[in-house]
């Protein structure tokens, strides 16, 4: 079991923030064209709030992570029944993908891109994260 849903996820998107910086710098390399993420920002803010156990932090996670999945199943079903629009182009870190990947495979792109947001989804929602977040906020308030 995990010990600190918290900090773990706070390192987590942490590490994304940071991977997203990568891109960004891989990506001018490859490209020269500069692609600027300000996500990495909120990645890193998000990453702080929830390594402190900020339960405001949690339950935006929570629903901004619930938000995506549904857009992404969204977009799922969609490329499912009407199929990719002709002369569309995939792209990962402003880096085109078509050629390395079928049209036809990125509703299941989609799909599979739902873990993602879902792991801090349902980790928040946990009981563990719940008692975590809630008892960071009772002492917050002792404290002061």
């Amino acid at each position: 079991m995990i010990k600190d849903i918290g900090k773990l996820l706070g390192i987590l998107f942490i590490v994304i923030g940071s991977l997203q910086i990568i891109g960004m710098i891989i990506n001018q390399q490859l490209t020269g064209n500069i692609n600027i993420q300000f996500s990495s920002l909120i990645y890193f803010i998000a990453g702080y709030y929830l390594y402190n156990h900020n339960e405001k932090a949690r339950k935006i996670i929570m629903v901004f992570m619930g938000m995506i999945m549904l857009i992404q199943f969204s977009a799922f079903i969609y490329f499912t029944l009407n199929g990719i629009p002709e002369g569309a182009q995939a792209r990962l870190w402003g880096v085109g993908i078509s050629n390395i990947i079928n049209l036809k495979f990125i509703p299941f792109v989609f799909l599979f891109s739902i873990i993602i947001p879902a792991i801090p989804f349902f980790l928040l929602r946990s009981k563990q994260a719940i008692v975590e977040f809630s008892d960071t906020m009772e002492s917050n308030n002792v404290d002061s």
